[in-house]
């Protein structure tokens, strides 16, 4: 029997050669592996930030509908604007805000119609066009707030980026009112004569120390990307070329990109995986860090973002929080807390996308930690643990031979203590999932053929 990783989510046994691996077959360590680098702060540093930050004791409030958020604050008031809901009419970049982080109201959407320019700009009639917006970014700058958006073709690199403006986020002032500003970036079939290797989605701005402005972006399709941005007018500079920062092995599941700087270093945020699959999303976020802006960044071992393996977890899902991804940072000043701010798919309430806020601390490294959510969990535990699997009686241990991704091989080795070798078992209802800590796939029987 062969067997290899996949993205499939339902195994009832694995088989390494002869030998079969289940709940009865193989002892399980007793010991569970440790968390990842920055799963989780203290206890004592969450109740602190708790405080600070109002969280309600008691009774649990409900998470909001949200999916890619970006926050900032305003005025006493912490602003969200995030996917629009394909679902529902008129919800083109919803916006919501909150005095406490748990209870929020809606506001009105930036767009109750889709902006003229993009459909023509994807090449596409009305009837065609995107029915939402995506991955909004919200920054200030030359006295106005700033919100770039994605428009695309699903499963295509036929992507915008546009930019709306206001003054103030405020509904009730005079100075609200938002104005699209058009398009920013665009990216066109890679399979068309003159196409570009990037996907114009998901854009981030980001400051560096001298000044400048940047914008990254991208997702799948040659990983991701950064483009200086004219702070006077929020565009691309004319004759501007893009830096690549990051790409994975094909296919290249990284997108949602968010940089950080921070005590002379730059933190680049990455969602790893799939999102928008519902309960068996498997998102997860890494980071990278550099001394430039413009790379290149490497994890916490030191293997590279671009055209490497590199990306320190810092948080996945577990219990009800499915796919923890999608993140934004908003960092904090004086006494208050820099925060994470992401989505995950609710497992008690069909998978709906919530909004999930969590602290954000230092290691003496220098290289983030991210706590449980503000709005806890409604389970005990962080889930199921990850453990080492071995045959009885013997040394070895099963384990992703070569650390591979999707379609590599699984083996028996010798102990080495690495992620490749620790897995997660989940009962799915109708059979078990085994899950690669290091590449986050599933163990499946290559071509469900049971031959050697």
């Amino acid at each position: 029997m062969i067997t290899r990783l996949s993205r499939r989510v339902r195994v009832l046994g694995v088989l390494i050669g002869a030998l079969a691996l289940g709940a009865t077959s193989l002892p399980v360590a007793a010991t569970a592996a440790a968390a990842p680098v920055g799963a989780a702060a203290s206890a004592a540093s969450s109740v602190a930030v708790a405080s600070s930050v109002a969280v309600a004791s008691g009774h649990r409030a409900d998470d909001p509908v949200a999916h890619d958020p970006t926050m900032v604050k305003e005025g006493g008031w912490y602003y969200l604007a995030i996917t629009g809901d394909a679902g529902k009419a008129d919800t083109f970049l919803p916006l919501k805000r909150s005095r406490d982080l748990v209870h929020w109201e809606d506001l009105a959407p930036v767009f109750t119609i889709l902006p003229s320019w993009i459909a023509p700009a994807l090449g596409v009639d009305a009837a065609s066009a995107p029915k939402d917006l995506w991955a909004p970014d919200l920054s200030y700058s030359h006295g106005e707030w700033r919100l770039y958006y994605a428009a695309s073709i699903f499963g295509k690199n036929t992507s915008v980026i546009g930019l709306a403006t206001t003054k103030t986020l405020d509904p009730r002032s005079r100075d609200f009112g938002w104005h699209d500003r058009g398009q920013v970036v665009k990216s066109t079939d890679y399979q068309q004569p003159g196409g570009t290797s990037f996907n114009a989605i998901d854009p981030s701005i980001t400051v560096d120390r001298s000044g400048q402005t940047w914008l990254s972006f991208g997702s799948f399709f040659s990983g991701i990307w950064l483009h200086r941005i004219d702070g006077a007018t929020g565009r691309v500079p004319a004759g501007d070329v893009a830096v690549h920062l990051a790409e994975r092995a094909a296919p290249d599941a990284e997108e949602n990109s968010t940089i950080v700087y921070r005590n002379g270093s730059y933190y680049l945020f990455l969602s790893f995986d799939y999102c928008c699959r519902g309960i068996d999303s498997d998102y997860r976020t890494v980071v990278g860090r550099a001394s430039s802006i413009t790379g290149p960044y490497v994890d916490a071992s030191g293997a590279p973002m671009l055209n490497g393996t590199g990306g320190t977890e810092v948080m996945r899902g577990y219990n009800e929080f499915v796919g923890a991804g999608g993140a934004d940072i908003l960092l904090g000043s004086g006494a208050q807390p820099d925060l994470v701010v992401n989505h995950y798919y609710d497992a008690t309430d069909g998978a709906v996308p919530k909004l999930s806020i969590r602290t954000l601390t230092w290691s003496s490294g220098g290289w983030p930690r991210v706590s449980p959510p503000l709005n806890p969990s409604r389970s005990v535990g962080h889930g199921d643990a990850y453990v080492t699997i071995s045959p009885r009686a013997a040394d070895t241990v099963v384990e992703n031979a070569e650390c591979g991704y999707e379609g590599a091989n699984i083996g028996l080795g010798d102990d080495a203590g690495t992620a490749c070798q620790e897995w997660q078992l989940s009962d799915r209802g109708s059979g078990t999932r085994l899950t690669n800590r290091f590449s986050n796939d599933v163990a499946e029987d290559a071509g469900c053929v049971n031959t050697d």
